[in-house]
């Protein structure tokens, strides 16, 4: 089986893609002090309100270690706020 060109493969072009709409997008998120991945993450608790760290993670394509440190420079903005979840035994109640 011959592979077509590493140009233009499916990963390639989607990358392309992808660099081509969030070139319109950047000076506005610029213009607002919010990088793309500090965006992916207001986007989605905007659409699907609060959610569990690891779920957001899932839904931004970030990994987790990174959602934490963004979700942390987010809150001291006052952009998000961190709820602890009724679920999490770690409160100490």
């Amino acid at each position: 089986m011959t592979l077509r060109a590493f140009s233009r493969s499916l990963p390639m072009a989607l990358l392309r893609c992808r660099d081509a709409v969030m070139a319109r997008f950047r000076p506005m998120l610029r213009q607002h002090g919010v990088s793309e991945q500090q965006w992916r993450i207001l986007r989605a608790l905007d659409s699907d309100g609060p959610m569990r760290a690891s779920d957001l993670a899932a839904d931004t394509l970030l990994s987790l270690p990174s959602l934490t440190r963004l979700v942390k420079t987010l809150s001291d903005r006052r952009l998000v706020r961190k709820d602890p979840s009724a679920e999490d035994q770690r409160s100490g109640t």
